[in-house]
């Protein structure tokens, strides 16, 4: 589709190239052909280069919603949701790094203080909690899982019949199994298929938008 776009707006660049070349013709006199004809020029530039541009903002913010949101950036914005809707907040000056790979100088210092006080985040063996690296559809399962248990949130419990229709549910990880059952139940997985799971493919910025 947005590929189709682009090839529009070209279109209609060349369509209004063409629209203004007649209308200045008409125009021109002996006196008047060169003024005309540099304004001309500058016209057509201006409607090309607005249309071609638009174009390729449309191309730009389509991949940037379909980008994968990092493990950090996901705590990020749990923790600010948690916060928006009434949450306290953590005083994270004085506590020590919550993993190795995160210190005071991380912009999600202070989130992944809250998220591992909270049990929310466990992160890898040997105390990294990798926040650059992406996340996917059930590492993100299970830190919203232990969220809405941290949080007490009235939701649906787990339940191994809202896998029901999932034509990849085997592959499923067993650490993230609970998690992903507790999701999909309760309306919480977005993977673009009604079959599909796609358990190990990465959370998108609109699915976190979603969330």
């Amino acid at each position: 589709p947005v590929k189709k776009s682009a090839v529009c707006n070209k279109r209609r660049a060349l369509f209004v190239f063409c629209v203004m070349r007649i209308h200045f013709t008409e125009m021109e006199t002996k006196h008047m052909k060169r003024r005309v004809g540099v304004w001309k020029r500058i016209l057509v530039c201006v409607c090309a280069a607005a249309l071609l541009g638009g174009a390729a903002s449309a191309v730009e913010g389509t991949a940037a919603a379909s980008s994968g949101v990092t493990r950090g950036a996901f705590i990020q914005a749990l923790y600010r949701a948690h916060v928006t809707n009434g949450g306290a907040a953590v005083e994270s000056a004085g506590n020590p790094a919550p993993f190795s790979d995160v210190g005071v100088w991380s912009q999600y210092f202070e989130a992944l203080c809250w998220a591992k006080g909270a049990g929310i985040a466990g992160g890898y063996a040997g105390g990294t909690f990798r926040p650059e690296q992406t996340i996917t559809r059930e590492q993100a399962a299970v830190m919203l899982y232990r969220y809405g248990k941290a949080a007490d949130r009235p939701l649906q419990p787990a339940s191994s019949q809202a896998l029901e229709g999932y034509a990849d549910a085997a592959t499923i990880s067993t650490w993230s199994k609970e998690a992903v059952e507790w999701a999909v139940g309760n309306g919480l997985w977005y993977s673009g298929s009604a079959t599909l799971l796609k358990c190990s493919g990465t959370v998108t910025k609109d699915e976190l938008t979603a969330l």
